[in-house]
């Protein structure tokens, strides 16, 4: 009887924890706004969070950077007119 011995390969996990006020959101937020290209009108990015208190905390963060950088953010959640947030989104 043959027999195969099958490997898995070596998988490494690592979780990191990180208190609140560590800049999380930064972590993403300033590598996507960075690759936005101002010279070019239309949605270049787009940031899901799964909270409205999240979506308020990564929408100032954006608001604050963008002031540097030229480029501009709409915020919108749940809840919200719809009809408003097509509005705004058309504005230039």
């Amino acid at each position: 009887v043959a027999r195969a011995r099958i490997s898995r390969p070596r998988t490494a996990i690592a979780l990191a924890a990180s208190r609140s006020g560590d800049g999380k959101p930064g972590a993403y937020i300033i590598p996507t706004i960075e690759k936005i290209d101002i010279n070019k009108d239309y949605v270049q990015a787009l940031v899901i969070v799964p909270t409205r208190e999240l979506a308020l905390q990564v929408g100032q963060i954006c608001v604050q950077l963008s002031k540097h950088l030229g480029t501009k953010v709409m915020m919108t959640t749940g809840g919200t007119n719809l009809k408003d947030d097509i509005a705004r989104l058309a504005q230039k």
